[in-house]
């Protein structure tokens, strides 16, 4: 390898790495799929404008279906996945688990698309399993839910990616990679609009935990219970009113 390919690729990795950090300070602002729609939109479009300059033949004719499939596996899904994930996960495990990626695509080049798996990629299969095992078991998670969750979204959003790449080498191959990239970026910004109202239940239901969360604030909630008759209390089978205190437990009213 030339010293200007190991420059090239030290940059590469950089960058890469530095997206990690931009996605966890960027997406408790914007929220997971907002980050996720920015980071293809804007990329789709100076990728777009350079095609557009250099008059570059993208063969949407002969290959639009696979280059959305691409985009959609390839960005969209696990860009929004990673976003979510960094709204509780640190930008240095976040990178971690996405070394998980190539894991993902030997095991399904193996298993879907008839891969050569010999001893080499076993060993080394093994070895980055253990390796992320490792490094996940020592940083500093607390465990429950929502660790699960975020841990899990990475988990998929590599195993997106480990789909992906098989899929390029078996539909893509021989097709412009400036073609692919600016395709899959902009079919990855139109497949996240399309979850944009995901995004906003969520942060709703986000904003309603924050505010039941606060135990200084005492909320009064009035539920018409006639769809459930057999719910009464003080023997009196009409519509009750619950109150919350600001222990949220709900109790019934005083008579």
């Amino acid at each position: 390898m030339r010293v200007v390919d190991l420059q090239r690729l030290f940059l590469l990795a950089a960058i890469w790495g530095a997206s990690f950090i931009f996605f966890r300070i960027i997406a408790p602002v914007l929220g997971a799929i907002w980050t996720a729609e920015f980071r293809t939109l804007i990329a789709g479009i100076a990728l777009l404008i350079f095609v557009l300059l250099t008059k570059t033949k993208l063969e949407l004719k002969e290959r639009w279906q696979w280059y959305m499939v691409a985009g959609v596996l390839n960005g969209g899904i696990p860009y929004a996945l990673i976003a979510f994930a960094e709204l509780h996960l640190s930008a240095s495990l976040a990178a971690i688990l996405n070394a998980t990626s190539p894991l993902w695509g030997a095991l399904i080049g193996a298993i879907f698309f008839k891969e050569i798996f010999n001893l080499a990629k076993g060993i080394g299969l093994i070895l980055g399993v253990v390796g992320v095992i490792v490094l996940v078991g020592w940083s500093p998670l607390e465990p429950g839910l929502q660790t699960a969750l975020s841990v899990g979204a990475m988990l998929g959003a590599t195993l997106c990616y480990g789909i992906a790449a098989n899929l390029a080498k078996a539909k893509l191959k021989g097709a412009s990679p400036l073609g692919s990239s600016v395709t899959s970026q902009l079919a990855s910004s139109l497949f996240l609009v399309i979850l944009m109202p995901l995004e906003w239940v969520t942060c709703c239901a986000y904003k309603v935990k924050s505010v039941l969360n606060q135990p200084s604030h005492q909320t009064q909630l009035t539920a018409a219970l006639s769809l459930v008759p057999d719910v009464t209390f003080a023997s009196r089978p009409t519509r009750t009113v619950l109150a919350l205190d600001s222990n949220h437990a709900l109790s019934p009213p005083k008579p």
